[in-house]
């Protein structure tokens, strides 16, 4: 499972302004995921012409998880999308996929709170506490 914030250099490689194929596209072309769960502050159309061009690449499912923002350097709101974000990934795809994804971070829960768009190292663990999320074993870095 990969959590990621679509972008605007990702809409821009998806809909050829920019070549290459963006952030989202490039990790999803060299790793192997269940699904994605991708949240946006960017209009519906856009979002749709993003999903739709990562779907003809091969991609795998792709929850896509609107958000509202009404600055892109709101970090409460950025942090709230982010924890909602982890919520649904725990409920959809089980406590499992979030541990997956700490081995593909070689459980670093920083590199992993980046991911996800949370602020802190701690933040990530508060709600790793929270939801008895578990480092798998032989991954217990920072």
């Amino acid at each position: 499972m990969l959590l990621a914030w679509i972008g605007q250099t990702d809409l821009d490689c998806a809909a050829g302004p920019r070549q290459g194929t963006g952030p989202i596209a490039s990790v999803v072309a060299a790793r192997t995921f269940d699904g994605l769960v991708l949240l946006s502050n960017y209009a519906a159309e856009r979002n749709r012409l993003f999903t739709d061009w990562l779907a003809k690449s091969g991609a795998p499912p792709v929850h896509l998880r609107p958000e509202t923002l009404n600055d892109p350097t709101d970090y409460g709101a950025i942090h709230g999308a982010a924890v909602r974000a982890l919520e649904f990934a725990r409920d959809t795809f089980g406590a499992g996929a979030v541990e997956r994804t700490l081995t593909e971070v070689d459980g670093n829960k920083t590199r992993a709170a980046e991911l996800v768009g949370l602020p802190s190292y701690q933040t990530f663990t508060n709600w790793m506490n929270r939801y008895e999320v578990k480092v798998p074993v032989g991954n217990r870095r920072r």
